[in-house]
């Protein structure tokens, strides 16, 4: 319990409040961007247009936001509700200072149309670029989603789009995609529209070198919205004739050589890959089947999470480089322990986790060194499961034996004595699952919840008497 002390939902609110308004006001903005929060944010915006134009603050400082966004979701360390939620501060940001941006009388830096193709009903990647755009000075007429190639050529004709951009989220969308330059193709219009496509299906070698060589024009591969804008940017200097002005190189397919496959020698029956006793008594379980374990309170398994994987992995806590700040150790005593308690706080005291495991036993065998769990009545409805890659020695805590330890299906270990031919091998599966009910502004939750549900196996190692020599840290449980 010594993780709950001092920390209150209220408290940790408070903290954050304070927090963020001892930050510069540039500063303030991007992390109201960064964390996607709302409060406060229009009073911040009134102070920041009383030292500089609108469009200087959407430029050099909420878009800066937003880029760091961009790398968070990048590197995985935000996932996309969280995109999203900055995304909507960022577009009531730019909606509040619209008015006191002053209009161009000049044809504007350029016009996209966006779509997502045929089919496809996935758009928030396709809308979170329309806001940067927008918010760059591009006209962007935005058409929505399942848009079939004749709406999005007419919409290009009738806006004189310089761009056009598609995206889609389904593996069919690609096909989609290669049809539609094709139709571009057929109407001799690809010279007349660079395009660009993004999605999650695609990749850059499939844009840039297989639908480039059958598209008469430019096309290039937007990872996300930020390359769109850098992308934006070259094709209309280059489409104006901008002096210096070229387009990205075409990346291209990386080709792995193929290594002379080398034959090794099989291991001797034999051999014992583990000075682990393989004579052990096969212990019995107490069912047979899967149970579920509810109630599991959040007091319980907080001491189990693994910090290393939380810290580094999650939250990303790290000295500098340069090796002038603080260790890593200072950093989890000033920094890593005390924002953990405070979720963990926060989580106690609103009751947000619900935990449960789902554990149970199987008979099983082995054929070779796959795994064979078998079904009604030990006989039937048998399932394999493909050998792993080999372990030298078994690991403490871990569920499954190393291969040379599995019995078959008379209970003899590969190559050894009939005397184990009245054993049978058993496996244990588990699994832990969390159910969160969490609010959107509380990222960080997310990471304590998914190292929690690794640990959620424990109550029942104890049943077969697994581990029973040393006791399992919070990494072995982990695993």
């Amino acid at each position: 319990m010594e993780l709950f002390e001092g920390a209150t939902a209220k408290s940790l609110k408070a903290g954050q409040a304070e927090e963020l308004a001892a930050l510069p006001l540039d500063e303030r903005l991007k992390r109201r961007i960064i964390d996607g929060e709302k409060n406060g944010l229009e009073a911040d915006l009134e102070a920041a247009l009383a030292e500089r134009p609108a469009l200087d603050i959407v430029n050099e400082t909420l878009l800066d936001g937003m880029k760091v966004v961009g790398e968070l979701f990048g590197s995985g360390q935000m996932q996309l509700p969280f995109v999203l939620q900055s995304a909507e501060v960022m577009k009531g940001a730019v909606a509040y200072l619209e008015p006191h941006m002053e209009k161009s009388d000049d044809e504007g830096k350029g016009t996209i149309v966006l779509a997502t193709v045929r089919g496809d009903v996935h758009d928030i990647g396709k809308n979170l670029v329309d806001i940067i755009l927008s918010n760059n000075g591009y006209n962007v007429v935005n058409l929505g989603i399942k848009q079939p190639v004749s709406a999005i050529l007419e919409a290009a004709e009738e806006h004189k789009a310089d761009v056009i951009g598609m995206s889609g989220l389904l593996v069919k969308s690609t096909v989609i995609m290669k049809e539609n330059l094709q139709e571009l193709n057929q109407r001799k219009m690809a010279a007349d529209y660079p395009v660009i496509l993004g999605g999650a299906a695609l990749t850059r070698a499939y844009v840039e070198q297989d639908l480039h060589e059958i598209y008469e024009g430019e096309v290039r591969y937007a990872r996300d919205a930020f390359e769109g804008l850098r992308l934006m940017d070259a094709l209309i200097a280059v489409k104006r004739g901008v002096p210096g002005a070229t387009l990205p190189e075409l990346k291209q397919r990386r080709v792995a050589k193929r290594d002379v496959q080398v034959s090794e020698p099989e291991p001797e029956q034999g051999a014992i890959r583990s000075d682990v006793a393989v004579d052990n008594a096969v212990p019995t379980p107490p069912f047979w089947g899967t149970r579920v374990i509810k109630g599991i309170q959040l007091k319980e398994y907080a001491s189990w999470l693994d910090e290393g994987a939380l810290f580094k992995g999650q939250w990303g806590l790290r000295p500098a480089r340069t090796g002038g700040g603080p260790t890593y150790e200072e950093l989890v005593e000033t920094e890593g322990r005390p924002r953990l308690r405070g979720w963990l706080g926060f989580l106690h005291t609103r009751n947000l986790l619900e935990a449960a495991a789902v554990h149970g036993y199987f008979p099983c065998t082995s054929k070779g060194d796959d795994l064979i769990i078998l079904g009604g009545r030990h006989r039937a409805d048998a399932v394999h499961l493909p050998a792993a890659a080999a372990r030298s020695a078994p690991v403490p805590g871990r569920l499954l034996p190393p291969r040379g330890l599995r019995r078959d299906r008379r209970g003899r270990p590969p190559g050894r004595h009939r005397r184990f031919a009245d054993r049978r091998g058993h496996r244990r599966a588990v699994r832990g699952q969390l159910l969160p009910r969490l609010p959107r502004t509380a990222r960080p939750v997310r990471a304590v919840g998914g190292g929690a549900g690794r640990v959620l196996a424990r109550p029942v190692r104890g049943e077969l008497g697994f581990g029973g020599e040393t006791r399992p840290t919070s990494r072995t449980c982990s695993r």
